[in-house]
């Protein structure tokens, strides 16, 4: 599958993905330390990491072409222009049968809490944290 992970961060996901069935992945994220981690961590020719350039609307790929878009924790940093512009570049991308997941947070306090939480459970916490 092909996939998009917009607010990749360091590339988590990839990590309980099957490398096997993944024919292309792209991560972007607007932490360029994040994207660098990525980078060290998952050297593969299939997978590339993006940074995200705020006000700027996002191509991720050829009309048809991506099985997968995955937007976790990042709609609720977005204007609703950038949001729109987000949703229509995922119809686009999105394949007959594509399907997006999307999940975002209304109490940015809740999210950061979890989101911090979950580094103290990772046996890669120096990394997670770089």
């Amino acid at each position: 599958i092909s996939i998009v992970d917009y607010g990749c961060g360091s590339g988590e996901l990839l990590r309980y993905l099957d490398n096997k069935k993944i024919t292309q992945y792209t991560g972007f994220d607007v932490n360029t330390n994040s994207l660098l981690v990525a980078n060290e961590l998952f050297v593969n020719k299939k997978y590339s990491f993006k940074e995200i350039i705020k006000k700027k609307i996002p191509h991720f790929g050829k009309p048809l072409t991506i099985d997968l878009v995955v937007l976790v924790g990042v709609l609720q940093y977005m204007s609703e222009k950038e949001t729109e512009d987000l949703l229509k570049e995922t119809k686009k991308v999105l394949t007959k049968d594509g399907i997006a997941i999307f999940s975002c947070s209304v109490d940015h306090f809740i999210y950061k809490f979890f989101n911090i939480y979950r580094f103290w459970d990772w046996k890669e916490m120096p990394v997670a944290l770089v």
